[in-house]
């Protein structure tokens, strides 16, 4: 796995504390309306259906988390288009479902996996929250409480590969 030279990152500016994401919390990148409002009366397998039905442009392992902003990995086969899109973080073991939040993409690094014979790519978005109303900051606190692990202080990058072998690390 390599990344090109292209994507070296600037040095860290955030102004929120991060913590590491759960596995199994989601951020959905959708154009079209979800039909996720009633999560808490679905099973996993509705929710799961319900997802696909929404059409996502993106979805992916939120990575980590903070009071402003997210990153997350997915896979894309193609460019996203420039179209009106929402934001949406979802963590189904916890019935979590949080809509429409304002954003806009800080990054999104391509990473070239030499081990994987997908069509696919495997990318990594940073994207900022806008400006929350008062039940979206509630929510994204309490999905920070209850749905990440506080990171070390010392530890301030991303592992971008499961595999120990590779050992990729990137500081995002």
């Amino acid at each position: 796995m390599t990344i090109s030279e292209k994507n070296v990152l600037p040095e860290e500016r955030r102004n929120h504390e991060r913590f590491t994401a759960m596995e199994g919390v989601f951020a959905i990148i959708r154009s079209a309306p979800s039909k996720l409002d009633q999560i808490k009366d679905m099973s996993r397998g509705e929710i799961a259906i319900a997802i696909f039905k929404s059409k996502p442009i993106l979805t992916g392992q939120i990575i980590d988390i903070s009071r402003s902003g997210l990153a997350f990995r997915y896979f894309s086969s193609e460019e996203q288009s420039n179209q009106s899109v929402e934001l949406d973080i979802l963590f189904a073991d916890d019935r979590f479902y949080l809509k429409n939040l304002p954003f806009k993409t800080i990054s999104d690094l391509g990473v070239d996996n030499e081990f994987s014979y997908s069509s696919q790519n495997r990318k990594l978005m940073r994207v900022q929250f806008g400006e929350l109303d008062l039940h979206q900051i509630s929510q994204l606190d309490y999905l920070i409480q209850n749905c990440t692990m506080e990171r070390p202080a010392d530890q301030d990058h991303i592992q971008l590969d499961d595999s120990e072998s590779v050992g990729l690390e990137m500081r995002i």
